[in-house]
């Protein structure tokens, strides 16, 4: 199977070779299967789906705050983003799960090889698993109410979650920085990007909404737009975390093998050696020109 060259924005997931099959136990042999992920598919699938999830919100607050039709055979609520337990909440609770998961893919790679930086993989893979729980199931608005039940907090920090997440922040972007500048330099800026965009639209604005619903109160049309900016800026910053991931891979392993069956533990096994029982990379790196960039 030809591997695609360096630059063009793919992964291949090969479980074996096309010219090798193993014989299972009913004497059927198990066929080979290839897929290819595009960078420029996948930025497009999630921007498409953000910018629909956005409108649909305002169009539905459009219509109840304008039109005097707060339900739409259920579409207002089915579509808002600041209610739970909808298309939005599953859509940005899957997206953080997306990016957990090419997380873990990342950190078995580098475990594999010994990476220096591989444990910092596993530990932005637990964190994104926390944020899709939390998204799924809505921690943080629990966690405000503990937080105000012992403090008062209007205004800015009326969201009290904040405070907490806050101080989150600023320790995981210390405890990074130097993971940060070992990234190549595109896949780098992504990530800067992608952290400023999700940071500003789940902290910088629930904090600038905690003020506007203090003094004007959030049945509006305008903390609407408001919360469709915030969750635009979250949205969009997941969207763009998992087309960086999808970059990283695609520039650091042109092929990458995942394995099924009995054999696929004792393949782990010895996948400290970055060879598998048959002698062939599970990650082949991608092969770096003279004068390719970082």
């Amino acid at each position: 199977m030809r591997s695609p060259a360096r630059g063009t924005n793919s992964i291949e997931v090969d479980e074996l070779s096309q010219s090798k099959t193993l014989p299972s136990r009913g004497g059927h042999e198990p066929s080979a299967a290839t897929l290819r992920v595009s960078v420029k598919a996948v930025a497009w699938l999630w921007a498409v789906s953000v910018v629909g999830l956005v409108l649909a919100h305002l169009l539905g607050q459009f219509s109840k705050y304008q039109l005097g039709r707060d339900h739409l055979l259920g579409f207002v609520s089915l579509f808002n983003l600041d209610a739970e337990l909808n298309v939005p909440t599953w859509f940005a609770s899957m997206s953080l799960f997306v990016s957990a998961l090419l997380l873990a893919l990342i950190a078995g790679l580098k475990r594999a090889s010994r990476d220096p930086f591989s444990l910092h993989w596993i530990g932005l893979c637990v964190i994104f698993v926390g944020l899709s729980v939390d998204e799924a199931a809505g921690l943080h608005e629990r966690l405000s109410g503990l937080i105000s039940s012992h403090v008062a907090t209007r205004g800015v920090f009326l969201y009290a979650w904040t405070i907490p997440a806050a101080v989150a922040v600023v320790v995981v972007g210390l405890v990074y920085l130097r993971f940060l500048f070992h990234l190549p330099r595109v896949v780098r800026y992504l990530f800067v990007v992608a952290a400023v965009a999700y940071a500003g639209g789940a902290l910088g604005m629930e904090m600038i909404e905690g003020k506007f619903v203090t003094a004007l109160g959030q049945d509006n049309l305008a903390h609407s737009l408001l919360v469709a900016w915030e969750e635009l800026l979250e949205l969009a910053g997941v969207a763009v975390f998992i087309c960086a991931l999808v970059l990283y891979l695609s520039k650091e392993y042109s092929r990458v093998e995942i394995r099924f069956g009995a054999k696929a533990m004792q393949d782990y096994a010895g996948a400290t050696d970055s060879r598998s029982s048959d002698d062939r990379p599970l990650a082949q790196p991608a092969a770096r020109g003279a004068g390719e960039p970082s």
